[in-house]
């Protein structure tokens, strides 16, 4: 990503997760856009893929934070419509990155 971005830590995700939220479709792309203190933001319901199979694409949203767990899974933000949590799995799993900007 270079030295501009990165990924956001499982601590940034749990903080977005607990914003005010709204589910949305803007073209067509269903997912929440999250309130913060500092702005807004849109995350799309990307889905997950697991080798080349797609799995919940318009449905669910998954995001991998930089934080790995106290095993080798790492923390990722997942949502649907109506709420959005943070859990870990094994980071074999196909996961959408959101980068943040370094500021």
């Amino acid at each position: 990503m270079g030295s501009t971005y990165r990924m956001p830590t499982s601590a940034e995700l749990t903080t977005l997760s607990n914003c005010s939220k709204k589910w949305e479709t803007p073209n067509s792309h269903s997912g929440y856009t999250f309130y913060t203190d500092y702005g807004s933001v849109f995350l799309p319901a990307a889905g997950s893929c697991l080798g080349t199979v797609r799995n919940l694409d318009g449905e669910s949203g998954y995001y991998w934070s930089s934080t790995p767990d106290s095993t080798s899974a790492a923390w990722y933000l997942t949502f649907r419509s109506g709420r959005a949590l943070m859990y870990s799995n094994s980071r074999y799993c196909g996961l959408p990155v959101r980068a943040v900007r370094c500021d």
